[in-house]
């Protein structure tokens, strides 16, 4: 695969940006998602990603399934591996481009009604045909389960915007969670209490870090809620509905 062939080119060009990976854009004109095309495909144990007229790169295995969280992922009621085709793509604000994966399954039989899923950030960069990982270690960022006749749940949504004003992307992380009030080991019946944690910031440094200084705060600027993918709603909005009804 040659490095200045016509689809690098084209994607350059539709990115408006240089050649030059060390010059930064203004952020002002980032906040867009899915400008690229790339879809997530599995080959038996491993997973592709395709882009551009179906080309390929593998994603090592360990970034999507970490081997250390295996053991504890198989006592759940059903696996957080479970990735979905679909990735939202952004500009960072060099030629890289951020990508957004991400797994969910729903226990299709069972009373707990579980489901459980992760969100995974990828840097791909185009100049080299070369993918690294984003720095965002979350584990499970979305979950529910009913245990006893009450619902929990748990979701972690995403905001991208120049937190630092450097020029270059970040990525907010808002962890949400509904939680069971139990008293002598019975859950309340009034249901679950919900809270929103403040955001936390991800600042884009060849990968993405968390900054604590940058907590709760937002971007002077602009900033852009990224999209679900594959879901209809987030967990927290599925047990929300059950209490309403």
């Amino acid at each position: 695969m040659l490095k200045k062939s016509a689809w690098l080119m084209m994607l350059l060009l539709i990115m408006n940006v240089g050649v030059s990976p060390g010059v930064a854009r203004s952020s002002n004109d980032l906040l867009t998602v899915n400008v690229i095309d790339f879809k997530l495909f599995q080959n038996q144990h491993d997973y592709c990603l395709q882009y551009g007229k179906n080309e390929q790169l593998l994603i090592p295995l360990a970034w999507l399934i970490p081997p250390d969280e295996v053991q504890e992922d198989e006592q759940r009621y059903v696996s957080s591996f479970h990735y979905d085709e679909p990735v939202t793509s952004f500009k960072i604000g060099d030629v890289r481009i951020g990508l957004h994966l991400s797994s969910y399954k729903i226990q299709k039989q069972g009373s707990a009604q579980a489901a459980a899923g992760r969100d995974v950030f990828l840097v791909f960069d185009p100049e080299k045909i070369k993918l690294h990982p984003g720095g965002l270690k979350l584990g499970v960022t979305k979950s529910r389960v009913r245990v006893m006749g009450c619902f929990s749940a748990m979701f972690h949504f995403f905001v991208i915007g120049d937190i630092n004003s450097d020029g270059l992307i970040d990525i907010g992380v808002v962890k949400e969670t509904l939680k069971c009030k139990w008293v002598n080991n019975i859950p309340v019946r009034s249901g679950p209490v919900y809270k929103q944690l403040p955001i936390r910031w991800y600042v884009y440094m060849g990968h993405w870090k968390y900054e604590p200084g940058f907590d709760g705060k937002y971007p002077p600027k602009r900033h852009l809620k990224l999209p679900l993918i594959n879901l209809v709603k987030s967990p927290i909005d599925f047990v929300k509905e059950k209490y309403e009804k």
